[in-house]
């Protein structure tokens, strides 16, 4: 249930040892879309678990699993479109320990986006918004253009008998090759990020079935960029935090295989790097998906 664009490496509802696949449509959009760029992004993933121990193929992955991950899926967006591969081992339950590789294209979409908030000319206020977004966005003819994203990761299962819930956390480094300097925004984690970069996200979810029907969770995520620019002078870049928070409410169909969640949200980032009134940082979003796996029973 993360609800960010990556593999989630914690959750394993409806996983099972050997192939996964997931098939998922998200839009998301604030009630007044003017600072929040929406979102709409169909992604296909696979995943193959390798469990590590005396375990048949296609029984369902549990809490106290241990298991090697390989994992690959396809993103397509209006603003971008990506592909990732990922590798991680669970070697101790609950704890898994991961690497990712993301190759990011831009579909058109790489507006300038400005890394300071002081000094002469457009500041991060100004440009990290979707009102400068679609100002700017086609302005110019440049094809697509690409930026390279390489991850840590490390993922603690805190599931319980009631509910299912996990811990993620995640490095990344990033390297853009595009005009503007390479300053743009990471559209899936919604962030600025510089031609050489790096960021880091901790998000945690929950959620519990109330029914056969019926399940709700939460979805919370952490970003930030740039701590260590004003400490080191590594770049000219203003420190970027951001936080986004869901409440989801689940509908299950064909026996939990495919479902449709909806969820109220919010957005928070400091007032000196952000323009918008409270009621511009309610979010919604929508998610479809489907699930196949390679059941025994």
């Amino acid at each position: 249930m993360a609800f960010a664009q990556d593999l989630s490496i914690t959750d394993l509802d409806r996983k099972s040892y050997g192939p996964n696949f997931d098939m998922r449509f998200i839009g998301s959009s604030a009630v007044i879309p003017t600072v929040w760029i929406p979102q709409a992004t169909y992604t296909l993933q696979y995943t193959f678990l390798e469990p590590l121990g005396d375990v048949l193929l296609g029984n369902p992955a549990q809490m106290d699993s241990r298991f090697l991950r390989v994992g690959i899926a396809g993103y397509l967006s209006p603003w971008f479109s990506m592909f990732e591969t990922q590798f991680g081992i669970r070697a101790i339950p609950r704890l898994e320990v991961g690497c990712n590789y993301q190759v990011l294209l831009y579909n058109n979409s790489n507006v300038d986006q400005s890394m300071h908030n002081s000094g002469e000319g457009q500041t991060l206020k100004d440009t990290w918004n979707a009102e400068y977004f679609f100002d700017n966005l086609y302005e110019e003819k440049v094809g697509i253009e690409y930026s390279q994203i390489f991850g840590l990761l490390a993922g603690l299962d805190l599931s319980a008998k009631w509910w299912q819930s996990g811990m993620e956390y995640r490095f990344y480094l990033v390297d853009i090759g595009t005009r503007n300097e390479g300053k743009n925004i990471d559209f899936p984690r919604m962030l600025p990020v510089h031609k050489r970069d790096f960021f880091f996200e901790t998000q945690f979810w929950a959620k519990t079935q109330l029914s056969e029907q019926w399940s709700t969770g939460i979805d919370f995520n952490y970003q930030q960029t740039g701590f260590l620019s004003r400490s080191f002078g590594i770049y000219d870049k203003e420190p970027v935090q951001q936080v986004i928070a869901y409440w989801n409410v689940v509908r299950l169909f064909k026996r939990g295989k495919q479902d449709l969640s909806i969820a109220p949200g919010f957005f928070w980032r400091p007032e000196e790097i952000s323009k918008g009134s409270p009621a511009e940082h309610l979010l919604l979003r929508a998610i479809w998906q489907a699930h196949w796996s390679w059941d025994r029973s």
